[in-house]
């Protein structure tokens, strides 16, 4: 019995250390009258320049986020890009498919700026942030949302949220494996 409490509280102290670890994926998303604010912040043990690489890395995508099955750049021009994904947002019991066509303005090593230009989710603003905190990347984001209907609109907030949480940390954890090997 003594063993199995002991196997208990330190599973339990595991997870919590897992839950305040300084480089977690936060995210967050509440309503702010008309439309849905998501945002997110999180560090790296990588270089801005690695970070970047990733999150611009539209073309591989489908390589390293989930629910992720299509992404496309459709034209460049500079640092203005437009790009074009097709996915699955997994609700209850079935996944339900969306596309979404923006505009993304990249101002290198710092910012990226997108607005939605066509899809099927809705309007979206989002901005992210870089900056290089020490040894580590700090990223952070936030998006504006306004939803196309009102299904989309319940379900959205949280649905929103998790997906962004699973897409952020996948965004992490391929910039750890790209990360070069110490020498």
């Amino acid at each position: 019995m003594k063993h199995w409490l002991a196997g208990i509280a330190l599973a339990m102290l595991s997870w919590r250390a897992c839950a305040l670890a300084p480089d977690a994926v936060e995210v967050s998303a509440h309503d702010e009258s008309d439309h849905v604010v998501l945002s997110a912040h999180f560090f790296a043990p990588v270089t801005t320049e690695l970070a970047w690489s990733v999150l611009i890395d539209f073309d591989h995508m489908t390589n390293f986020l989930p629910y992720l099955k299509e992404s496309n750049v459709l034209w460049r021009n500079g640092n203005s890009l437009r790009v074009q994904q097709k996915g699955v947002v997994p609700m209850a019991f079935l996944n339900i498919g969306y596309t979404s066509v923006r505009d993304v303005d990249l101002l290198p090593m710092r910012e990226i700026r997108s607005v939605s230009v066509g899809g099927d989710s809705g309007m979206m603003r989002s901005v992210s942030w870089l900056r290089q905190s020490g040894e580590r990347a700090e990223i952070e984001y936030r998006a504006d949302w306004w939803p196309n209907s009102q299904m989309v609109a319940g379900f959205g907030m949280g649905t929103a949220r998790d997906l962004l949480q699973r897409q952020f940390s996948a965004m992490r954890q391929e910039m750890l494996r790209r990360r070069p090997l110490p020498k």
